[in-house]
């Protein structure tokens, strides 16, 4: 939807007011008491890669809870007796995010981590957002303009919750929100509509900013979180025994293998998680190579804007000339570009 009065008042996109891309929106949020496991179901219901925790005793939020959490507590899960044991947390990032420190956190697990019979554990999930420490809590107040958001979010911070002057919450908005929003109108800024018909390798999106992450189709799925874990990236390549790009496993697939109460999935190959999870969302891999997660380097990145909007896919994938990854376009790279015009 877009917003014709919003344009009309503000012909420059950048000192748009972010509170105008919100139009009653209903924030989905997480009770803090809620374990993780129907923290999970939430994201997963709700289409969403992450939601803000809120503790109704204490009437504020204290955290956000997403898939990077969801992958800390399945490796350590994996390395112990306790699936979901949740890892000793540092303190958080303060300032602007929602900081937390090492000792309050220890001051709530003894109330909000729950034993069971043999050996496991239940978590909440005050206990769990943001224990991994890579995309915490981030609040930006309604008057903030899209240019300050845009520089967030090229800084690497995926979402932002948005509050009124009051402190209240008036909803959040992802990275992948604002894209959508930028499509729809970018007919009214000039300046994002000239550089939007700009090829990707004209751009420089082409070029790598590092090294391509893989992960073989026949590797398993705990092999690809470790993978993950260890580079810190979100998302995987997977390639045939050729090295060829035959699809992407990202930490959105997580929730499979997380609400998975046995744990099978991990020991599954990375092709038939991917496989699994393209056919719930009704794409056959196997009639087409590159369906949703693929783009030419000749591209415009207004192609590759409206791709990743319509199919809310967070990332596109580049092949050379012999189908073997070749580089990837994030949001992240795509927010970065935007502000440097």
């Amino acid at each position: 939807m877009s917003h014709p009065g919003v344009a009309a008042a503000v012909s420059d996109w950048r000192l748009v007011p972010i509170g105008s891309l919100l139009d009653n929106q209903e924030l989905i949020k997480i009770d803090a008491r809620t374990s993780v496991e129907e923290a999970c179901h939430c994201l997963a219901e709700n289409g969403i890669s992450s939601a803000p925790v809120y503790d109704e005793d204490r009437k504020k939020f204290v955290g956000m809870f997403d898939y990077w959490d969801v992958l800390v507590l399945l490796l350590t899960g994996a390395a112990s007796t306790s699936p979901l044991r949740p890892r000793r947390r540092s303190s958080v990032a303060s300032g602007s995010p929602l900081g937390r420190t090492t000792e309050e956190s220890s001051t709530d697990s003894g109330s909000q981590v729950e034993a069971h019979p043999r050996g496991s554990v239940t978590v909440a999930a005050r206990i769990a957002s943001d224990i991994s420490g890579r995309d915490p809590f981030y609040s930006m107040a309604t008057t903030s303009s899209l240019a300050q958001l845009f520089d967030v979010f090229a800084s690497g911070v995926h979402r932002v919750v948005v509050t009124e002057e009051d402190g209240a919450v008036k909803g959040l908005l992802s990275q992948s929100q604002v894209l959508r929003y930028i499509e729809r109108n970018l007919s009214k800024y000039p300046s994002l509509d000239k550089i939007a018909a700009k090829s990707i390798a004209e751009l420089g999106l082409a070029d790598p900013k590092s090294p391509i992450i893989c992960v073989g189709a026949s590797d398993s799925v705990l092999d690809a979180l470790h993978t993950m874990d260890r580079e810190k990236v979100s998302s995987l390549a997977v390639v045939d025994e050729a090295g060829m790009l035959l699809s992407n496993i990202s930490l959105s697939d997580l929730k499979t293998v997380f609400l998975d109460t046995q744990r099978q999935w991990l020991h599954r190959t990375c092709q038939s998680l991917v496989s699994h999870e393209r056919m719930k969302q009704g794409i056959d891999d196997g009639k087409d190579r590159m369906p949703v997660f693929g783009v030419n380097p000749s591209a415009s990145l207004l192609h590759a804007i409206r791709k990743l909007a319509v199919t809310k896919a967070h990332r596109l994938w580049m092949a050379d000339a012999h189908g073997r990854p070749s580089g990837l376009i994030t949001l992240t790279d795509i927010f970065e570009r935007l502000l440097a015009i």
